[in-house]
């Protein structure tokens, strides 16, 4: 989980141009960039995300908590596998908008107008409301199973998916915020994890 959260914070410090229709063109039309931005920091921390919530679900499972942990694990992994599509879109369609654009289609810029405003067509605040419902549940379910395993500090299951929930809105501050979160509990989390399996080991 710190890994994930450490790569969607890298995501927002790489470098790239101006949330113009200009910079947003020349950024997407280099091919570094997009695998680098995207794929590698973005999608790779979701993807890390995924998996951590679906350990993280087994770490919570007690006798007092196991079916509150089964549904943090399936609504978490649920809400994440959501986001990953409705992340992808610009990821998808900027690159080849790109190459059209500088290639000498100005009006091809109204289209990055819209995508720099987060306009990404009339079903897409549908969507985004099912993942704000389900990570919330998600949230829940955490927060009780983590408060019943006694498994971790009751902190780190609530700070964690409330850190997510700011994730999810990817808006400046917003986002760090809900980084900041996820990566503390996210480490605390680990370091938890790790000395209880040395315990039983030892």
């Amino acid at each position: 989980m710190p890994a994930g959260a450490v790569l969607l914070g890298l995501h927002w410090v790489y470098p790239s141009g101006p949330r113009t229709v200009e910079g947003a063109a020349h950024t997407f039309a280099s091919p570094i960039t997009v695998f680098v931005k995207e794929f590698l920091l973005f999608e790779g921390g979701l993807i890390l995300l995924l998996f951590g919530v679906m350990v993280l679900g087994d770490y919570l499972t007690t006798a007092s908590s196991r079916r509150w942990a089964q549904w943090a694990r399936i609504l978490n992994m649920t809400a994440v596998a959501m986001y990953l599509p409705i992340a992808g879109i610009p990821t998808q369609a900027l690159p080849g908008l790109s190459d059209v654009y500088l290639s000498g289609h100005p009006e091809v810029g109204i289209v990055f107008d819209a995508f720099i405003a987060g306009h990404y067509g009339a079903s897409f605040p549908v969507q985004f409301f099912v993942v704000l419902a389900v990570s919330i549940a998600g949230a829940v379910a955490m927060g009780v199973a983590g408060w019943r395993s006694h498994a971790i500090p009751r902190w780190c299951t609530i700070a964690f998916p409330i850190g997510f929930l700011l994730n999810v809105t990817d808006t400046p501050v917003i986002a760090w915020v809900g980084l900041g979160l996820m990566l503390v509990a996210g480490i605390v989390v680990a370091r938890g994890s790790t000395s209880r399996r040395h315990a039983v080991a030892g």
